[in-house]
């Protein structure tokens, strides 16, 4: 499997700083991404019964070095969230799930999965909705369902403030 999975990522093109999502050639699922970080590939499949991930080193070259400082990426799909998606409305599990990871739902934005049961964590751009992602309410494995549609730009990160 592991030859397969080398030969697959050697098989794609990125540029440095880009990331590919795709179905992984493992499991499936299009929970596979493929990141070109300042010279390693790193992949993963994010899907919980997956355990498909990895690096591996490659060169940059000049261009790639000065392409990485002046690119600027654009997105060029609108992201909308699914009509199931709606404001949590202080549903009491959805409280109990932010209590118990002591996250303030209004301050950060969380909404409702009705569909799936889930709370929802919007990713925002300039204050633009651009992604989505959730977790269930009731301890059980993600669908595969992603709400993705616009590129992966950066990392979500969750600043407090003491």
């Amino acid at each position: 499997m592991i030859d397969n999975i080398y030969k697959h990522i050697s098989d794609i093109h990125l540029y440095d700083g880009e990331t590919k999502r795709m179905k992984c050639p493992n499991c499936g699922e299009r929970t596979f991404t493929v990141t070109n970080s300042k010279g390693t590939l790193l992949w993963n499949c994010y899907r919980l019964s997956c355990s498909v991930s990895g690096q591996k080193r490659v060169r940059l070259s000049v261009d790639d070095i000065k392409q990485r400082n002046s690119r600027s990426v654009e997105i060029d799909t609108e992201f909308v969230l699914p009509n199931y998606i709606i404001p949590h409305r202080n549903k009491r599990a959805v409280l109990q799930f932010c209590y118990k990871y002591e996250l303030e739902p209004d301050d950060i934005g969380v909404m409702y999965d009705v569909k799936e049961d889930r709370v929802v964590f919007v990713v925002k751009h300039n204050d633009e909705i651009v992604d989505a992602t959730g977790r269930s309410l009731k301890n059980k494995l993600p669908n595969g369902n992603v709400m993705e549609k616009a590129p992966c730009l950066t990392p979500l990160v969750v600043v407090r403030s003491q």
